[in-house]
């Protein structure tokens, strides 16, 4: 039983399930389990969606098609006939719905006693799935199995570290483990099943609707009374002080609706929520402080919560877990050092946060501004002199002290001011010989503390006139009519508008990726396989997340093209719609790698030794000088240099790399050129030369990056196409 065949099969079960879950199999599964996760399988439905859509795009389904070949190649090596059925049937295996249910779990000292069942809606695929059975049944052998057929069902067992068993019940394949997940399975019936259950269907309603693409459901207090050893006080009183001892179930859902990804989680709890409960459970936002997201905001959150209240509940808890009060000699040692009172300082605070960055703030990601609600002005106004006069007193340089050894003066800060029409920032210049690239900042403005890394997004958003609050997002305002009005937390990200300031880091950090996985993974990889800027933006729109809280428990929602919260589960889904729809037949372009190594050459005359050895150092230095081009592109407004000789350009070659740039001559076709502007990088040539050593092929720098030796004529006719 103990075969890399089996493992990885069960091993791709459990990954598919716990990335991604779906109700359609909640009827087929035993009333009373402890956790359900079910999965509906990659159909027309998701492939419409709008992550769908950016799972059809040529660079990610090659991509999924290389990684489908290269775990396929694994699965070969142990028997053939399995990685040819999956080979031909895989895309129509991933339309399968598929469930799992916990249907024990207890604790002993000899480890675990689980029930664990996965199952399979095999009715369409019946057929394949007992191809692939027998071709199993036939490498491992069926002496050490124990064959069982009834009117309902055909199995098989065996006795592992755990009972294993796997086989149909009717149209359903299954996969077991424990003697209680195999005979809870069989015994279940619709009317007797998980989706029958009132506390399963009480759990599930909150969160249910229409197009369920992924749900699951935990019954949280059943599990923590297993997983809690009887009698351990300690243990009890650790759940009870973080807040989670009156959690009963979670339940939550994927679905698609309006082509986007609708997720909605419920975690069941009574009020009055304590612990880290109540940091989630504050007073729904106001309008007001909604209105401080700027239209171009590329991200934000908006958070209704009490500093002082959060300090308290973190004390309490560390108090009640320690045994002895450690916040608070921790909170006098602060007030000894610097005369700061923490506690009178978060008392003077309000309940309302703001994070936002936009480039009208100060750029991208430099336009980082964090604001406070001030309800206190006079109590704020006296610790923050208090911070000021201190950080004075112990951080200031000393221009007349000795030189400390090797030539260097004593660093230190200076509080600088800067102004925004009537408002006084203060600011941090950090003197130093080491390179420190901010300059922290605050003030305050019309009741609200504001805090940046350099005064000059202060003075921005400061200095507006009237000093009014930045005009609403659009995007922001659309989203948020989608999800809880009562909500107390709102995260906002401008997907589509990040992705553009950041695709020519994603390009650069793509391509060497792709450059370096051939030789450390059994996968061939294209740096083309990024697909375009435009291709990726128009299959995005920003998302949004919310937290909102009742007398019965907490709600987490969010909105977007990507289901949350797991980046995980987004490539899952992706490499699935894109395997289905193309039916797990994705080929790659003809695969050239221009290295040491196994690889698909096209046919052309082979150099000799001497020739290749010189090829492979152009291409080398090739890579190096397109690295130092896109580098140089992204920091000077996407545009690539005028020519090899600019001056600014020096500065990111290594070595002799610049010597080399006129010996033999490179011909280079950048100039003038946007990194956002060319339609195809991967195809679009932006330097050429002529190897070394001769010969009938010349090395080609692309804009995204890689580098191919191609014959002469193959060049001239992408520089044609390139003209047009």
């Amino acid at each position: 039983m103990k075969t890399r065949v089996l493992s990885l099969l069960l091993a791709l079960g459990l990954l598919a399930v716990s990335l991604s879950a779906a109700p359609p199999l909640a009827d087929r599964l035993p009333a009373g389990s402890l956790l359900y996760a079910g999965w509906a399988g990659v159909g027309d439905k998701l492939a419409g969606s709008q992550l769908g859509q950016l799972a059809q795009e040529p660079g990610i389904r090659q991509a999924a098609g290389a990684i489908w070949k290269a775990m396929l190649s694994e699965v070969s090596r142990e028997n053939r006939t399995i990685g040819e059925l999956l080979e031909a049937h895989g895309g129509d295996l991933l339309s399968m719905s598929i469930a799992l249910a916990v249907t024990k779990l207890e604790m002993s000292p000899r480890g675990p006693d689980v029930g664990v069942v996965i199952i399979a809606d095999a009715k369409a695929q019946r057929q394949v799935i007992e191809k692939l059975l027998r071709a199993f049944l036939a490498q491992v052998g069926e002496g050490d199995l124990k064959e069982t057929k009834t009117e309902a069902a055909h199995y098989w067992t065996a006795q592992d570290d755990v009972l294993i068993g796997f086989g149909f019940k009717g149209d359903l394949f299954f996969v077991s483990f424990g003697q209680d997940g195999l005979d809870k399975f069989l015994q279940t019936a619709p009317e007797k099943s998980l989706a029958a259950s009132p506390a399963f269907q009480a759990a599930m309603k909150p969160v249910g609707g229409d197009d369920i693409q992924i749900a699951a459901y935990v019954d949280a207090a059943s599990l923590l009374k297993k997983l809690l050893p009887p009698g351990d006080e300690e243990a009890g009183k650790i759940v009870k002080t973080l807040g989670v001892d009156g959690v009963t179930s979670l339940a939550g859902t994927v679905r698609i609706v309006g082509g986007q990804m609708l997720t909605r989680a419920r975690l069941n709890s009574p009020a009055p929520h304590k612990g880290l409960l109540s940091f989630l459970a504050g007073p729904p936002l106001r309008e007001t402080d909604l209105a401080r997201v700027p239209a171009d905001a590329d991200f934000a959150l908006a958070w209704r919560i009490n500093p002082a209240a959060v300090l308290e509940t973190i004390q309490a808890m560390v108090r009640e877990i320690a045994g002895r009060d450690e916040v608070a000699a921790g909170l006098a040692e602060v007030q000894q050092e610097t005369g700061v009172d923490v506690r009178t300082l978060l008392a003077s605070l309000g309940d309302s946060l703001v994070l936002s960055s936009a480039a009208s703030q100060g750029g991208f990601l430099t336009g980082t501004v964090f604001s406070a609600e001030i309800k206190d002005a006079d109590a704020f106004k006296a610790q923050l002199d208090k911070i000021e006069e201190f950080m004075r007193r112990e951080f200031a340089p000393r221009g007349d002290s000795a030189p400390r050894p090797g030539g260097r003066r004593r660093s230190g800060i200076q509080l600088l001011t800067a102004q925004a029409g009537p408002t006084q920032i203060r600011y941090v210049q950090i003197v130093d010989n080491d390179i420190i690239p901010v300059a922290p900042a605050w003030a305050v403005h019309q009741g609200r503390l504001y805090i940046a890394l350099w005064p000059q997004a202060l003075q921005d958003v400061l200095g507006r006139a009237g000093g009014e609050a930045p005009a609403a997002s659009p995007a922001f305002a659309a989203l948020r009519g989608k999800l809880s009005p009562k909500a107390s937390i709102v995260s906002f990200v401008n997907t589509p508008q990040l992705l553009r300031r950041a695709y020519p880091l994603l390009l650069a950090g793509w391509t060497m990726g792709a450059n370096v996985l051939p030789l450390e993974a059994p996968i061939k990889t294209l740096p083309q396989w990024l697909p375009p800027l435009p291709a990726l933006q128009r299959h995005l729109t920003p998302q949004m997340n919310a937290v909102s809280a009742d007398d019965n428990g907490l709600l987490f929602e969010s909105y977007g093209p990507l289901p949350d919260p797991s980046a995980l589960a987004d490539v899952a889904l992706l490499a699935g719609v894109a395997v289905f729809r193309s039916e797990a037949r994705v080929v790659s372009e003809p695969m050239v790698m221009e290295g040491p190594g196994p690889a698909d050459r096209p046919a052309e005359r082979p150099a000799d030794p001497p020739t290749r050895k010189a090829e492979f150092q152009a291409q080398a230095e090739m890579r190096q000088l397109l690295l130092a081009l896109l580098t140089y592109a992204i920091d000077n407004k996407n545009r690539f240099p005028d020519s090899l000789g600019d001056d600014k350009l020096a500065k990111y070659l290594e070595g002799d790399l610049k010597e080399k740039l006129t010996s033999p001559p490179y011909t280079y076709l950048g100039k003038g050129q946007d990194v956002t502007g060319i339609r195809e990088p991967s195809k679009y040539v932006m330097i050429y030369r002529t190897p070394p050593a001769g010969g009938n092929r010349v090395i080609v720098g692309f804009a995204d990056g890689h580098v191919r030796a191609m014959p002469t004529a193959e060049l001239e006719g992408m520089l044609e196409a390139q003209k047009k």
